[in-house]
């Protein structure tokens, strides 16, 4: 055999055997459609449907997060005030840890955000599919100086 039957032989059988592995790799891809949804706040379960639920929940959330926030001596003093982001991981139980600031207007505001949000009851963690997930979320929060 010639040198140009043997590459088109050695050609055909790569191409046969790419297009057989695509075909397998694409036969096990899962199409099945997955309904995520965020973890929320507790007391806003009679609702009837999610959205309702996380508009709820989202506001009392805030209420919460407000009524117990003191404002930093040093932030009032100095006319600091602005948005903190504060990430954290919500577990599939629902509980918050590895709180980080990822915006942060200073003097001690921060820290007092994440002081409140360790004070919240276990969230009702995010889920796919109903099935209770972990995940990590970025949670936005809007100071001024009283």
């Amino acid at each position: 055999m010639t040198f140009l039957i043997k590459y088109q032989i050695i050609k055909n059988l790569l191409t046969l055997l790419f297009i057989t592995f695509s075909l397998s790799i694409f036969a096990q891809i899962d199409t099945t459609e997955r309904v995520f949804k965020l973890p929320l706040y507790p007391f806003c379960d009679s609702l009837n449907n999610y959205e309702n639920r996380k508009t709820c929940a989202d506001k009392v959330m805030n209420e919460f997060i407000y009524q117990n926030f003191q404002y930093p001596k040093l932030a009032e003093e100095n006319g600091v005030e602005g948005t903190v982001i504060i990430s954290s991981n919500v577990e599939k139980g629902g509980s918050m840890n590895s709180y980080q600031i990822i915006r942060n207007p200073g003097a001690g505001i921060g820290e007092e955000v994440i002081r409140v949000l360790k004070m919240l009851p276990n969230l009702i963690p995010a889920t796919i599919n109903e099935e209770p997930i972990s995940c990590e979320v970025s949670i936005p929060f809007r100071v001024r100086i009283p």
